[in-house]
């Protein structure tokens, strides 16, 4: 089962450029988090927190893909270089601004630009699998393996680091380590000039055409915004259904079983030579995690506060998430021209993101008036749209450019 992934990082450089990009993105499972404490502990509202990261991630879902073109059409590292500075500069204003309590319009104006300027790695770390592994799909399934279970290590650590961090040293500190990963991390990665693909420059005359207006594309994107809206609304529901029932202490234990789950499942699919396609899998997976998303509202139904079985379903819901993604991603890759993969990965990893910001209010709502066990319906009925969408281009499916 080991000697897929010995396969992959044998070639020369992955190991360096894998490594680097799972520094760069530590942020991604920090920044939120962070920015509650800082806001918080300045304003002792959570309120204002939580507008700061809906605005923050919907800034950073929609710019995603554009930075990303971008690294496409210039080059990966040249793209870093000018973005990383201008994201850490802003940041450090961000924190400035706050800590001088200078008007809160000047808050969300630095927001804005830091955000602004976030530059995925773990849509470059994939394209650059690709360039590596000249897209051999065998070996493409278990570097994007490889990656999604890194990105679960990601949200395990990132969100402990960051709160020790924050209760140890001060409340602007977790930001400052986010800062220190990025910075590292993208050094690292632009280091690795050896394993960057070419860019593609703009070709005069011929017109972009961008991936995102394509029916293939958008067959994923879609599904991936509601299956996103499920994950953000799970995150939300366990941290109160943990307080409901007097174990907020346990909380961080119930990410961590979820998250196995999908770690677990990102290792033993990185092995596997499927020889269905990838569409085949993203619908396959799909239809199945919507299925093990209605254990979350059946344990906290049937055996209110027992977290034991609320942490079964947590696992079994994971189990479903990385394969998921994988196949997603691999299917948006099948679908365009090389020099348009980073963008198109960008938009994938942009729909769940964007479904992240979704289910907030509502799922607050619910358990404010009803219970943190009754908000479990939301990420249910968050996967029935998904699936719906997946019908809704049925025909887009059926077309034999989808792999």
């Amino acid at each position: 089962m080991i000697a897929p992934y010995i396969n992959i990082y044998r070639t020369k450089g992955a190991f360096k450029f894998s490594l680097a990009a799972f520094i760069a993105r530590m942020p991604i499972s920090m920044m939120s988090i962070a920015i509650v404490f800082v806001i918080v502990a300045k304003t002792d509202s959570y309120a204002l927190a939580g507008t700061f990261t809906a605005i923050g991630a919907l800034m950073a879902a929609f710019v995603a893909p554009f930075w990303s073109r971008a690294a496409d059409r210039y080059g990966q590292s040249r793209i870093l270089a000018i973005a990383v500075p201008i994201h850490i500069s802003a940041l450090l204003g961000f924190l400035t601004v706050i800590r001088l309590d200078a008007p809160r319009w000047s808050w969300f104006v630095l927001l804005i630009i830091f955000e602004g300027v976030f530059v995925g790695t773990g849509q470059m770390v994939r394209r650059r699998w690709s360039h590596v592994l000249n897209g051999d799909s065998k070996l493409m399934n278990t570097a994007y393996s490889v990656e999604s279970l890194l990105d679960e290590i990601v949200f395990m650590v990132g969100p402990i680091i960051t709160t020790l961090c924050a209760i140890n040293v001060g409340p602007y500190a977790g930001v400052l380590a986010a800062a220190i990963f990025l910075s590292i991390g993208s050094i690292l990665f632009i280091a690795q000039k050896g394993t960057e693909p070419m860019p593609h420059p703009k070709i005069k005359g011929v017109k972009h055409k961008n991936p995102i207006f394509t029916l293939e594309v958008q067959a994923i994107f879609l599904p991936f915004i509601f299956t996103g809206a499920s994950f953000a609304a799970i995150g939300l529901i366990v941290v109160a259904y943990a307080d409901q029932y007097g174990a907020k202490s346990q909380t961080g234990l119930l990410y961590a079983i979820w998250a196995l789950g999908s770690l677990i499942a990102a290792f033993i699919n990185g092995a596997q030579h499927w020889k269905i396609s990838a569409k085949s899998r993203y619908i396959f997976f799909t239809i199945a995690l919507a299925i093990f998303t209605l254990p979350l509202l059946l344990a906290a139904k049937l055996f209110p506060g027992n977290l034991l079985m609320l942490s079964i379903a947590l696992f079994l819901n994971g189990i479903f998430i990385a394969p998921l993604i994988v196949a997603g991603y691999t299917a948006a890759e099948n679908l365009v021209e090389e020099n348009q993969v980073t963008e198109t990965l960008a938009w994938i990893l942009s729909g769940l993101i964007l479904g992240g910001a979704l289910p907030g209010a509502i799922t607050g709502h619910i358990i404010d008036t009803t219970g943190a066990q009754t908000a479990f319906i939301v990420p249910v009925i968050a996967m029935g749209i998904s699936i719906l969408t997946l019908i809704f281009y049925f025909k887009v499916w059926l077309n034999p450019r989808m792999k």
